[in-house]
């Protein structure tokens, strides 16, 4: 595919976020082409996906962080592929995935609900990047943290749950 090809290759990938306090996952696809670069490629694509679809994976979920554990040791936000045009980002590819949740139980979700404070815990819970891409922090210890601390009020601390899992990607 390019610009000027009649016989468009198509790129679909799955997009994973939070919306509602539900873990949603967006299949996209694209067709390559002039355009904007999808948010994983330096390649260009045509500027918006010829479709979308979203589908629920999980409510309760207020928490969502991804970042990538790179060859020399560092942590980004975004993927690092050994194929990217950018010599500095192709010399350090990614080579795992760093998926962390922070998930409130039904019970803990109803009292939230019921006392309008959903929206609250989602805010004061949110990760920093600094956070997410620190070396020696994660966002399950961020998370607990504040579980743990003072950041939280304790009727709804003990519905609060934290998970992180890191998983390695094939080379």
């Amino acid at each position: 595919g390019g610009a000027g090809i009649t016989n468009k290759r198509l790129l679909s990938y799955v997009e994973y976020g939070l919306q509602t306090n539900t873990l949603l996952r967006k299949s996209k696809a694209y067709t390559f082409d002039t355009g904007d670069a999808p948010p994983f490629s330096t390649n260009t694509v045509v500027a918006a996906p010829v479709t979308t679809t979203s589908s629920p994976l999980a409510s309760g979920v207020i928490g969502f962080q991804t970042a990538f554990l790179n060859k020399d040791g560092s942590w980004s936000l975004a993927y690092n592929s050994r194929f990217d045009t950018n010599a500095a980002t192709a010399s350090n590819p990614s080579i795992a995935i760093r998926i962390s949740l922070l998930v409130v139980s039904g019970e803990g979700m109803k009292r939230l609900q019921s006392t309008g404070k959903i929206s609250d815990l989602t805010s004061s819970m949110a990760v920093p990047n600094s956070e997410a891409t620190n070396a020696s922090g994660s966002p399950e210890a961020w998370w607990n943290g504040k579980i743990n601390g003072d950041g939280i009020d304790p009727q709804f601390a003990r519905f609060l749950h934290a998970f992180e899992r890191l998983f390695f990607l094939p080379n």
